[in-house]
């Protein structure tokens, strides 16, 4: 039984430690700690201490909190203004030498994401992991000239290079998250790239390149690719290889999963849609109608005249309809996406949080890297909304959806890309969570033209042939497979790569 933990943290650059009961609060500057060699706690905490203590009985036994990062200085804070932005990081079964190096690699980027993102880049004992969340971003984020480690690196979307610079565009839904890692990193310019696994890659030449690819820390010095010629790249016995294959190419696959795309089926709203069936004027109608090919979400709100799944509307208008959503006296654009005034467009609005404003449908996608476009115009000056359902949502409740930036006044368009390693059975949804608030300032959304494209995971070699093929000179310990592994971690009668060189550990 352990009366005591020895916490070792940072002070003045060097490590120190101290032992504590937990008896009473103890707090220190420093941007990592450790617990018994055995617990990192790693952080960006700008400014703030890190505290132990307030010891208590919890079923017969006490126990301490640990707080990464503490401060009992009182702040003045409004609403929708940005409290703050946190980076901690935990790691389980590393000392404290290794905490202290981690801490040096962590790399935050809040300054490099939209407002409402917050981001880091983690380091681990093999690679570094790029996490990012959207807490409450009304737009994608992208990262524009983006660098690590001196290079580009290769993420699971669409990733442009040159001068050895990243532009890639993430798309999550409020409060959602994405973890990927930074184990491939490229050098040069006019190239795209787009990860296959965690170790392996698609790269294609938009002009005649030469390229420096490095995979956990294994390199590949200047690897030729002729212009629109793709290879793959990957990592094997501690080599970095590549070979030759068929571009990818992204495929419209709108009309094999998704009927009535334009909305071109079925009957149009010829008459005001309510969001509660007790305000209905006679001839009138209120919540979802009926839109070939889709299903309504239901709000599960009833009004106080029983009227089920109020709160909410939504139908297929004709462009520069004299209908209108009820409340706030919005209706359709009189322009479509392409500046013509013909053809329809489904609508949806939704108040005082009612959820699943919104239509979807069932399909069953095979594995694949996918992107759905959905062009989306806001005719009301409101822009309030918990969260969005447009996207593909797996029956697991997997949020494949965008932020949706609702400023009014003109079309704009949601971008979802998302990527399934084997067939997955969900809901392609159109639509939002409505916030707390009334038809005023809640947004009154059209959608057209929805577009679903994929690339085939799969795709073939053409004329299979290894264009190049490292040595393996990466210094540091590697396991055989690749994994960059602390030199403590070396397993008696094990064969790793250290320094490039094959060697029994005994």
């Amino acid at each position: 039984m352990k009366l005591k933990r020895t916490l070792y943290y940072d002070k003045d650059g060097e490590t120190v430690s101290t032992q504590l009961d937990g008896n009473t609060l103890t707090t220190f500057e420093s941007s990592w700690v450790n617990i018994d060699n055995a617990l990192g706690v790693v952080s960006a905490n700008n400014g703030k201490k890190i505290g132990f203590g307030h010891r208590s009985a919890n079923n017969s036994i006490f126990t301490s909190k640990l707080y990464p990062m503490y401060s009992n200085t009182s702040r003045t804070v409004r609403k929708g203004h940005i409290v703050d932005a946190r980076h901690l990081v935990y790691y389980s079964n590393v000392n404290a030498q290794q905490t202290r190096e981690l801490t040096h690699r962590l790399l935050p980027l809040k300054d490099q994401l939209p407002a409402g993102w917050n981001g880091v880049i983690a380091p681990d004992a093999d690679r570094s992991y790029f996490l990012v969340s959207n807490f409450k971003g009304e737009e994608n984020a992208q990262l524009k000239d983006f660098q690590f480690q001196g290079a580009a690196p290769v993420f699971y979307e669409p990733t442009t290079i040159d001068n050895s610079k990243a532009t890639v565009t993430f798309s999550l839904a409020e409060n959602h998250s994405v973890a990927q890692p930074l184990s491939v990193l490229v050098s040069g310019s006019h190239v795209t790239a787009q990860l296959i696994d965690a170790t392996s890659a698609y790269i294609t030449a938009t002009a005649d390149a030469t390229v420096s690819i490095s995979i956990l820390n294994v390199v590949l010095n200047d690897c030729v690719i002729k212009k629109d010629e793709t290879i793959r790249v990957w990592l094997e016995n501690g080599k970095v290889k590549t070979v030759r294959v068929q571009k990818p190419t992204q495929k419209d696959v709108t009309a094999t999963y998704i009927r009535n795309a334009d909305f071109s089926e079925g009957p149009v709203v010829t008459t005001d849609i309510y969001g509660y069936g007790k305000d209905m004027s006679a001839g009138a109608v209120y919540s979802m109608q009926p839109v070939t090919g889709w299903t309504a979400g239901e709000s599960g709100v009833t009004d106080e005249r029983g009227y089920a799944n109020s709160a909410q509307g939504g139908g297929v208008f004709a462009y520069g309809s004299s209908n209108v959503f009820r409340g706030n006296q919005k209706g359709a654009p009189t322009k479509n996406p392409d500046g013509g005034n013909t053809g329809r467009c489904l609508g949806i609005f939704g108040v005082w949080s009612a959820p699943n404003c919104n239509y979807y449908q069932d399909v069953t996608l095979p594995s694949g890297s996918y992107t759905l476009t959905v062009p989306v115009y806001n005719t009301n000056t409101g822009k309030e909304y918990a969260s969005s359902l447009t996207g593909f949502i797996t029956d697991d409740g997997i949020p494949y959806t965008s932020a949706v930036n609702v400023a009014a006044g003109a079309w704009q368009t949601a971008t979802t890309t998302f990527r399934l390693t084997e067939e997955t059975h969900g809901k392609i949804s159109i639509g939002y969570n409505a916030a707390n608030v009334g038809s005023a300032s809640a947004p009154h959304l059209f959608f057209d033209h929805i577009a679903l494209t994929c690339t085939d995971a799969s795709e073939q070699p053409d004329a299979i042939q290894t264009v190049a093929e490292s040595a393996p000179h990466a210094k540091g310990v590697f396991t055989l497979q690749g994994t960059r592994v602390y030199s403590s971690a070396m397993k008696s009668q094990d064969i790793y790569i250290v320094n490039g060189q094959k060697v029994l550990v005994k």
